[in-house]
């Protein structure tokens, strides 16, 4: 054989072999290469950190640019988002782009690191293999079954509606942080992005407590508010105003509650729900 032929054979070979490892390596190469010039801000660095992301994890979060917007309607111009009334604070692109709402009200502001987490998690949904989707999708669809959390069968209702074909997508991320009881083998798959998940979930229970509590809430008051005031309609029919006067005081404490109460969730609403609001003052 000629040397010409042989360095041919041999330059193929290479060609062959750098062309097998760039697309064994595509997402670590095409990674490098977006991050070697990149640096988070300090508010997306903190949210990584805060969110116990593992070198993995944050490289596929910081690979996303994520951008922390400030309004919904920036959130529902950068994510195409169709109905305002759907809860959406965050979402991943199929650009590898990542949106997060920004969340200033103290007891909620923890859901930020939730949602970073989560819209991560799409990012590695995406690059499973063929063979990993095939497997985890099973294992996320047999563990959806047992599911029995109200809040999370509904989001999940919600998804089939509001990003059909996704079911597997979402359930990754959903019980990925917001689900505590998981079988070893996926929690071993979320081990490679997160160091300690259960905070997560913790997250994403505080902010359903402070939502659904004051919800509760609200509606309580409102019963105790309609129950009072029927008894006082009722000790005035009667002619017993001495009665009459002796709940004016507590109705009108329960209305005051009532009404700060109403305010406050309807900031929250107005800030992460679109046009959700529990209802109207008294």
């Amino acid at each position: 054989m000629k040397p010409s032929t042989i360095a041919s054979l041999i330059t193929l070979l290479l060609l062959i072999g750098v062309a097998a490892y760039v697309n064994a390596n595509h997402y670590q190469i095409t990674d490098w290469w977006y991050l070697r010039n990149y640096t988070p801000s300090a508010e997306v660095a903190s949210l990584a950190t805060d969110a116990n992301m593992t070198s993995t994890g944050k490289r596929l979060f910081y690979r996303a640019n994520p951008q922390i917007v400030t309004t919904r309607d920036q959130m529902i111009n950068y994510c195409a988002m169709k109905d305002n009334t759907v809860i959406e604070l965050g979402c991943y692109l199929s650009t590898d782009h990542i949106y997060l709402m920004q969340i200033n009200e103290p007891q909620l502001k923890n859901e930020m690191i939730n949602t970073a987490a989560y819209e991560m998690l799409h990012s590695a949904y995406q690059r499973l293999s063929d063979s990993d989707r095939t497997r985890i999708d099973a294992q996320l669809e047999q563990l959806a079954g047992q599911i029995t959390d109200p809040d999370i069968t509904q989001q999940i209702q919600l998804y089939a509606q509001t990003e059909p074909g996704e079911r597997d997508d979402e359930l990754y991320s959903v019980i990925g942080t917001e689900y505590p009881n998981i079988p070893p083998s996926l929690a071993a798959n979320y081990a490679q992005y997160f160091s300690n998940r259960t905070v997560l979930v913790s997250y994403y229970l505080q902010f359903n407590q402070v939502l659904d509590g004051l919800h509760a809430q609200i509606n309580q008051l409102n019963i105790q508010i309609i129950t009072t005031k029927a008894r006082m309609k009722g000790y005035l029919a009667n002619g017993q105003v001495a009665r009459y006067n002796t709940l004016v005081p507590s109705v009108n404490a329960t209305i005051t509650t009532y009404n700060q109460d109403v305010v406050q969730y309807n900031q929250y609403a107005s800030d992460l729900l679109g046009q959700q609001s529990a209802a109207g003052t008294e």
